[in-house]
């Protein structure tokens, strides 16, 4: 399972969750579905790898929310599995948007 949580810019990378700023989570097979995320956050310098723990800032946040949301208007109503992960991540993205802070992802 991977666990997101909210992180201020400000503050550095926490070495355990808080569960007081938990935002969402994704199991595996989720995450896989999210490869064109993953994708382009690269090109962000933004390595999000599932069995380690990353962080994304709020700039790369705004960025990634437009893409996932851009993104979920090509997938096929037939692929509903992929259609939630992308919801979902979206939701999380948005979540830390409106915030206007950062994610920090820890694997468990």
């Amino acid at each position: 399972m991977l666990d997101c949580y909210y992180c201020k810019d400000s503050a550095d990378t926490p070495e355990s969750p808080n569960e007081e700023n938990y935002v969402g989570s994704f199991e595996l097979n989720y995450f896989k579905l999210l490869q064109e995320i993953v994708d382009y956050a690269k090109k962000l310098n933004v390595n999000m790898h599932f069995f380690e723990d990353f962080r994304i800032h709020d700039q790369d946040i705004i960025k990634l929310h437009e893409f996932s949301v851009a993104k979920q208007k090509d997938i096929d109503s037939s692929e509903m599995m992929k259609k939630d992960a992308y919801k979902r991540m979206s939701a999380v993205l948005k979540a830390a948007k409106d915030k206007k802070v950062g994610l920090v992802f820890f694997c468990d």
